[in-house]
C-alpha cells in the first residue's frame, strides 16, 4: 500500500510539471518496476520529496532537458563511473523532462582546470550553469601558492581576494591556501611589498601526493623570472606533474614551466610583454595571448588582472555562477572573462576615434617580421593610400610607415631586453634588411644603440 501511495504521489508530481528528489529506503520496495504506466513510463529508482538516498544512489535535483525523447546527461569523469541518471518521459503540455541526477564523488578530467575530488550537490537549471555548493562539509580545495622574489601583487591579490570572497559567501573555507617561498623567507614583492610565508618549497614537495597535501600548486612571478630558476623549484614541478597534481602559472611564471621542459609541445600563454621572447626563446611551445589556457593539467595565465578571470572560473567550477556574480558584484567588477578572451585587442584604443586607424595597427601589429606595403595595406582595409596617411597624420600625427617602423622597433626592443638572442636575428624577425639599417633606425627611436641596452641589461 505505502508503495503505491508513493507511485501516486510521483505521478502527480510529474503531472504538476515539477519533481521534488526524494529519499526512500530500501525496503519499501522489493525489486525495482520494470515498467510503470500512466504518466511515468520509465522508472528505475522510486523517489520521495524530501530525499536523499534511493536504492543505494545518492540522487541529487532536477534539471529541464528540452531535448529528444530519451536522454542521459552527467558529469564525465576520469576513471571512475559516470554519475548515473534517472530520465523521465516528455511533458506532454511544456514539451520539457526533468532528468534526475546522482550526486557522486568525482574527478575531474586532469585537463580540467582545477581536477579535486568533491561530493556535489548539484541543481542545474535549463542553461545547464546553476550549481549549488559542495555538499560534503569537510571537502577543501588546497591551494599551495609559491611565491618568487618580485612577484606581481596584483597577480597573487587579483588571484587569492576572489577565493576568499567566495568562502565568506558559501559560508564555510572551502578554498584553503598556504604562501610558501624559496627559503621559507619572507618574499618582496615588485612593489616592495614583504610578504610573510608558512614554508619553503622543500616542504611543499613533501606534501605533494599526500592525503593533505595540496590540489594544486600556484606559481607567481615577476619581471624578472629568466633569472629564477632553481633546482628545488624544478624539484617541485617534476614532483608535481608526477603525481598528477595541477600546476598553475600566473603572468610571467609561465618561462619557468617552460624552462623545465614539462611545457614542450603544450599550448600555453604569458603576459603579452613577453610574448614574443617566450616563442622565439622555446620553439617547442604553441604560444597564445589568451587570458589563460589549460592544457593537459597545467594551466598558465596572463597574470596582472586576468589572475581575476581565472580565479573566477574557479569558483565558478565549484560554486556556481550565483556565488561567481555574488563576487563580481562585492569587488565592483561588472563580469569576469572567458579564457580565450585576447589579453590585448589590437589597435583597440583607436577604435573610437576611427575604425579604419585600428584595423591598419591590426595589420601592421600582425606583420612584424615580413612587413607588408602601404598600398597592400589600404587595399586590405579599403581605402587608398592617401586616405590612410591623412588618417594617421589626423589621430596619430605622423605617417603610417612611420608609426610601422615604430611598433617593430618596440618589438625588437622587448627581445633584446628579455632573452639572449644575437642582435643581427632580432633585427631579421622584427623586419628589418641588414644590421646597419636596424642599429640606425633603433638609435633614432631610443636614442641607443641595440648593443648598449644589451650590455646594460647583462
Amino acid at each position: 500500500m505505502q508503495n503505491d501511495r508513493n507511485l501516486a504521489l510521483l505521478r502527480r508530481a510529474a503531472r504538476w510539471r515539477r519533481l521534488s528528489v526524494s529519499s526512500v529506503s530500501e525496503s519499501l520496495r522489493p525489486s525495482p518496476p520494470s515498467s510503470v504506466s500512466g504518466d511515468v513510463r520509465s522508472l528505475s529508482q522510486i523517489v520521495t520529496p524530501n530525499g536523499a538516498q534511493c536504492g543505494g544512489l545518492q540522487l541529487s535535483a532536477t534539471m529541464d532537458c528540452p531535448g529528444p525523447k530519451s536522454c542521459i546527461a552527467g558529469r564525465q569523469s576520469l576513471g571512475e563511473p559516470q554519475a548515473a541518471i534517472t530520465a523521465l518521459p516528455e511533458d506532454s503540455e511544456s514539451g520539457a523532462r526533468r532528468i534526475l541526477a546522482t550526486s557522486a564523488t568525482h574527478w575531474c578530467p586532469m585537463n580540467a582546470v582545477f581536477p579535486v575530488i568533491v561530493d556535489s550537490r548539484s541543481l542545474v537549471q535549463g542553461n545547464g550553469q546553476e550549481m549549488i555548493a559542495p555538499r560534503d562539509t569537510h571537502a577543501r580545495c588546497r591551494l599551495a601558492v609559491v611565491l618568487l622574489p618580485e612577484f606581481s601583487q596584483l597577480s597573487l591579490s587579483s588571484f587569492i581576494d576572489p577565493l576568499r570572497l567566495a568562502n565568506s559567501i558559501s559560508g564555510r573555507p572551502f578554498f584553503e591556501w598556504v604562501l610558501s617561498s624559496p627559503d621559507g623567507r619572507p618574499v618582496t614583492c615588485a612593489s616592495g611589498i614583504v610578504i610573510s610565508v608558512s614554508r619553503e618549497f622543500t616542504d611543499v614537495v613533501k606534501e605533494v601526493g599526500s592525503a593533505g597535501g595540496p590540489d594544486m600548486v600556484i606559481i607567481c612571478a615577476g619581471d624578472s623570472v629568466q633569472k629564477q630558476a632553481s633546482a628545488s623549484l624544478f624539484s617541485l614541478l617534476r614532483t608535481c606533474r608526477r603525481h598528477q597534481v595541477p600546476i598553475s602559472a600566473l603572468g610571467t611564471a609561465t618561462w619557468l614551466l617552460a624552462e623545465s621542459g614539462i611545457l614542450n609541445d603544450t599550448c600555453c600563454t604569458i603576459h603579452w610583454d613577453k610574448l614574443a621572447a617566450l616563442s622565439a626563446t622555446f620553439g617547442r611551445l604553441r604560444v597564445t595571448d589568451s587570458l589563460f589556457v589549460r592544457d593537459r593539467g597545467l594551466v598558465t595565465c596572463a597574470g596582472e588582472f586576468a589572475s581575476f578571470d581565472l580565479a573566477m572560473e574557479l569558483i565558478t567550477n565549484y560554486f556556481g555562477n550565483n556565488t561567481a556574480s555574488a563576487v563580481c558584484r562585492h569587488t565592483t567588477a561588472k563580469q569576469w572573462r572567458s579564457g580565450c578572451d585576447r589579453q590585448r585587442a589590437i589597435g583597440a584604443q583607436y577604435a573610437g576615434a576611427s575604425k579604419k586607424v585600428a584595423e591598419s595597427i591590426r595589420l601592421m601589429e600582425q606583420h612584424i617580421e615580413d612587413p607588408l606595403p602601404l598600398c597592400d595595406i589600404a587595399r586590405c582595409i579599403g581605402l587608398s593610400r592617401r586616405q590612410i596617411e591623412r588618417l594617421f597624420q589626423r589621430y596619430l600625427s605622423c605617417s603610417p610607415m612611420r608609426y610601422y617602423v615604430r611598433v617593430r622597433l618596440e618589438g625588437a626592443k622587448r627581445l633584446i631586453e628579455q632573452t639572449d638572442i644575437p642582435l643581427l636575428e632580432i633585427a631579421l624577425s622584427c623586419g628589418f634588411v641588414s644590421s646597419s639599417h636596424f642599429t640606425k633606425r633603433f638609435r633614432e627611436c631610443f636614442g641607443k644603440a641595440p648593443s648598449a641596452l644589451r650590455a646594460r641589461r647583462l
